[in-house]
């Protein structure tokens, strides 16, 4: 009984265990299943499907081929998202990169008996050289039309026998069309008969290389065409097609169709053959013959894809011009297509016609020109167009050349001579023949017809005529358009306020020393206002009694008209008013209207009404005067004095901007690409915030090239972006540009990216020049002439403080102001020698691309407003030397009127013309003269002369430009 037991029990034992085993065994692979599972559907969802994922047990295995090692990383990471990865075994692979194909190369060769033509694109190694070779071994090197491209790659495999068995059919077929690809060639031929088609089929394919595809086409008699041709004329004697090629029926009878539509009569013939340059050869026929029709008469010509248009006697240049722009659009891009216009013809003294070219010129008064009439050749014609894209403009010259291969001998230097002296003029006309050359107009230059009469006489000779009319309301006009608008000054000093108002110590005239850069803002913008009168309007709220703030408006009106005479403004009216708390502009019944009634306005007035502003104004009470005076040594260091911080932030700003969007220049050149506009216009907004700061543009270029073009074209960069900067409203008078080279590189000049990013352009905040001495007696004076007393005292007390060693013998003060003096000269002559001022011949108008050089000169002056400088001007000996002196006399005028108008009121600066007195180098050669033609700076020994009176009646003047 016992042992029964014990059996039973170990049998329930055993069954109990094996089903315990089933159990568990179904749960791990239904475990298994449920994670590869969700492992599937998780690398779906990724876009991962060339991953699988198997179980065994509680591991992983990842199998497949992944395209790149970022997606099977990706799998990897998916996985462990599912499942640990300890469990993961990574058994994936990444799947070879297939190469890139080689380029199509392709040949096509098509022989006529001894005319063969190559079209088609060959390896540079093996290529062109292979091809010439095997065409001289088969006798075919005599005339060859090659047409053929090619590219630096190896040759794929099965080039070489397919290319060494076309050249080798190629000579055994008098007329034959052989295309040859990498391992397959085909051939197009005729045969005289049936069974030499069968003999020729079976001499090719027995000479087929191995592994070479061979396809042929060997068909009924066929000529091969080369070239492919057309030639189709219309004119009084009536429509001709004296050539005419096509690759089908169809094609023929297309170009035949249109050749009759024309007017062709009968039935011309038109060849049909192989060897087409092009698929689209008929339709680009169709459109020459149909393009001869539209002008009325004249010749269409092509040969293989060079194609020529031939205006016919009576065919207008503008008519020609049309015609030919719209044939190019219609042709096909493989077609080069020329115009050629017919000979001008003119009627004789004997009424036969002669040939009588006229080029004319015109110059319309939105300085729009027109350039219509023949020149020589293409190269003559994009030598005349660059020409007058320089000087006037690419976008405003319109071209309508045609050319003619029968102009007389030197018509282009007739021409360009004749384009020369249209640029001096404001409007006008310029006629070129045979015989002479003239020019008519109006000139903003009283001597104008001498100028461009000498510029003629010297370049054309006899026959040169100039006749111009000096448009004095028109000079006028353009010297007031010259000078900033008083309305305009009124909106710029009321935007300054309107951002930031003049702030007073409470209950005093006392300006507070966080308005002294809103001082500094409105007087840069009405230095460069010469002539306008503005009232300063002083009001304050309803706090206390009427006569109390009538006298304390006053009194800070009186306030910033002297801050604003200590910033040396002698050409602006300025008269200080105080009306109380007359004319408020929002409630005094609440703080914030009060502030803002509290304020400074300044008011455009009639010059009836300012009266005598420029005079010394009336003595303000002493009891407003004083807080007034007091403030007045804070007020003389407002030029330039901008919070450093300030300053920080704005450079910082600006050359996180460049970071961010670098600047860039057409290559190897200081202007601006037009992509930098954005980052040109938000660098200026960033600057608005610190009109008056000092802040260095600094320019820096990769090491590419010498170091002295580098520093060249670094100080050009700079100078170009801070003339950028620079608008009406945003003077920037503190703004300085300076070029570093390749100084201070940023990265390794080695690689293209460290290049890339050392061509720069940084923001870098400098020290605010310091008044002088010389600056603080001059306030001290200005206040003094005021009849402010307290306020010279007090100017004359800043001018001992500025030189102590001065107080005694002033000789150590005059020394430090002649070193100031000397090194900003010597700054203002390395940027003329950087890039001189240039005008327009015989002008003394500043060219619009001088203006940064008359920037970098500015700049370089601030350092020394009021040094005794001369601006002088030089020509070269072309000229009379009476009209050279009064042409440069003008130009240094011009030169200073420009730097007082750049923000620089340079009260000591003179300007004095010296003719051709000086030169620097020989006047015999054009380099020597261009060299000579320039504006110099210096320190003079004693004060400039006056202008050469003599030169006032002398007629004769410098074409100043004539090399």
């Amino acid at each position: 009984m016992r042992f029964r037991a014990i059996l039973f029990a170990l049998l329930a034992f055993a069954a109990a265990g094996a089903g315990a085993w089933k159990l568990a065994g179904e749960a791990s692979l239904r475990l298994e299943q449920q994670t590869a599972a969700e492992i599937a559907t998780a690398l779906a969802a990724a876009g991962q499907t060339w991953a699988h994922a198997e179980t065994d047990g509680l591991i992983v295995r990842l199998t497949g081929a992944a395209p790149d090692e970022t997606s099977r990383v990706k799998v990897v990471e998916i996985t462990r998202a599912v499942v640990s990865g300890r469990r993961i075994h990574d058994e994936t692979t990444i799947a070879a990169v297939a190469p890139l194909p080689p380029p199509p190369f392709a040949l096509e060769l098509l022989r006529n008996d001894g005319e063969v033509s190559l079209i088609g694109l060959v390896p540079e190694s093996g290529g062109r050289e292979v091809i010439r070779a095997g065409l001289g071994a088969g006798g075919l090197a005599g005339h060859v039309t090659d047409m053929l491209e090619t590219a630096d790659e190896a040759a794929p495999d099965g080039w070489q026998p397919a290319l060494g068995y076309g050249l080798a059919a190629l000579a055994d077929l008098p007329r034959a069309k052989i295309s040859v690809a990498p391992g397959e060639v085909r051939i197009a031929a005729v045969a005289e008969s049936d069974a030499a088609r069968r003999d020729l089929e079976a001499r090719l394919r027995h000479a087929a290389p191995e592994g070479v595809q061979l396809s042929l086409e060997i068909g009924a008699p066929r000529p091969v065409i080369a070239p492919f041709v057309l030639d189709f004329a219309l004119d009084a004697g009536g429509a001709r097609l004296d050539r005419c090629s096509a690759d089908t029926d169809a094609a023929a009878a297309a170009i035949v169709a249109a050749a009759r539509t024309a007017g062709v009569a009968g039935d011309p013939a038109c060849a049909v053959g192989l060897g087409t340059p092009t698929p689209d050869w008929s339709s680009a026929m169709v459109a020459g013959i149909e393009a001869v029709r539209a002008m009325g008469a004249g010749r269409f010509v092509a040969s293989d894809i060079a194609a020529t248009l031939t205006g016919a006697p009576g065919v207008t240049p503008e008519a020609l011009n049309r015609a030919v722009a719209d044939l190019h659009a219609r042709l096909p891009d493989v077609f080069q297509l020329g115009s050629v216009a017919a000979p001008q013809m003119a009627a004789g003294d004997d009424g036969a016609p002669v040939y009588a070219p006229e080029f004319h010129a015109s110059l319309a008064a939105d300085g729009k020109v027109r350039l219509a009439g023949p020149v020589g050749d293409a190269a003559a014609r994009e030598a005349v167009t660059s020409y007058a894209a320089a000087l006037f403009s690419k976008a405003r010259v319109s071209d309508e050349l045609v050319i003619d291969p029968d102009v007389p001998a030197g018509w282009s230097s007739r021409v360009l001579a004749a384009i020369e002296g249209l640029s001096a003029l404001k409007q006008g006309d310029a006629e070129v023949t045979r015989d002479a050359v003239k020019l008519t107009g109006r000139s903003l230059d009283r001597d104008a017809t001498h100028t461009v009469g000498d510029l003629l006489a010297e370049k054309v000779g006899a026959g040169a005529v100039a006749d111009i009319t000096f448009d004095a309301e028109a000079a006028e006009a353009a010297v007031r358009a010259t000078r900033p608008r008083p309305e305009l000054c009124a909106a710029q000093v009321d935007a300054i306020l309107d951002a930031e108002q003049i702030g007073f110590e409470k209950g005093s005239a006392a300006i507070a020393a966080s308005s002294r850069g809103v001082i500094a803002a409105i007087a840069d913008v009405l230095r460069g206002c010469p002539g306008a009168e503005l009232e300063i309007g002083g009001h304050t709220d309803s706090q206390g009694s009427p006569e109390a703030n009538r006298r304390l408006s006053e009194a800070r009106a009186q306030a910033v008209l002297a801050a604003l005479r200590a910033e040396n403004l002698p050409q602006v009216g300025l008269v200080a008013r105080g009306y109380g708390a007359d004319d408020p502009v929002a409630d005094n019944a609440t703080e914030p209207g009060r502030a803002k009634n509290r304020r400074i306005e300044f008011t455009l007035v009639a010059p009836a009404s300012i009266g005598d502003a420029l005079a010394p104004a009336a003595p303000a009470p002493a009891a407003q005067a004083g807080p007034a005076a007091q403030a007045d040594p804070a007020q003389a260091d407002a030029r330039g004095d901008v919070d450093a911080a300030a300053a920080g932030a704005c450079a910082a700003r600006a050359s996180d901007l460049t970071a961010r969007t670098p600047i860039v220049f057409e290559p190897g050149s200081s202007t601006l690409a037009d992509e930098s506009a954005p980052v040109i216009a938000a660098i200026a907004d960033a600057l608005r915030a610190c009109p008056a700061a000092a802040i260095d543009v600094a320019g820096y270029t990769d090491a590419q090239g010498s170091e002295a073009g580098n520093l060249r074209l670094s100080q050009a960069r700079a100078e170009a972006v801070l003339a950028a900067l620079r608008k009406p409203d945003l003077p920037l008078p503190n703004l300085v540009a300076h070029g570093y080279g390749e100084a201070n590189p940023v990265a390794d000049n080695a690689t293209e990216d460290g290049r890339a990013k050392n061509r720069r352009i940084e923001f870098v905040p400098v020290a605010t020049p310091q008044p002088t001495p010389e600056d603080a007696s001059a306030r001290a004076a200005a206040a003094s002439g005021s009849g402010d007393e307290e306020a010279a005292d007090t100017g004359a007390a800043d001018a001992g403080a500025a030189d102590t060693g001065a107080a005694d013998t002033g000789a150590a003060g005059t020394e430090a102001e002649a070193s100031v003096a000397a090194a900003c000269v010597a700054a203002a002559e390395a940027r003329l020698q950087t890039a001189n001022v240039a005008f327009p011949p015989g002008s003394a108008e500043i060219e619009a691309a001088s203006r940064p050089a008359v920037a970098a000169v500015a700049d370089a002056l601030r350092a020394c407003p009021t040094a005794a400088v001369e601006i002088g001007g030089h020509t070269d000996s072309q000229g009379s030397e009476s009209g050279n002196a009064r042409l440069s006399q003008a130009r240094a005028e011009a030169v200073l009127a420009a730097l007082r108008a750049d923000g620089l009121a340079l009260p000591n600066a003179t300007a004095k013309g010296y003719g051709e007195s000086q030169p620097v180098a020989d006047n015999a050669t054009a380099d020597g003269r261009a060299r000579n033609r320039r504006i110099a700076v210096t320190l003079p020994d004693a004060a400039p002369d006056a202008p050469p009176d003599s030169a006032a009646n002398d007629d004769s003047e410098d074409d100043d430009g004539s090399e």
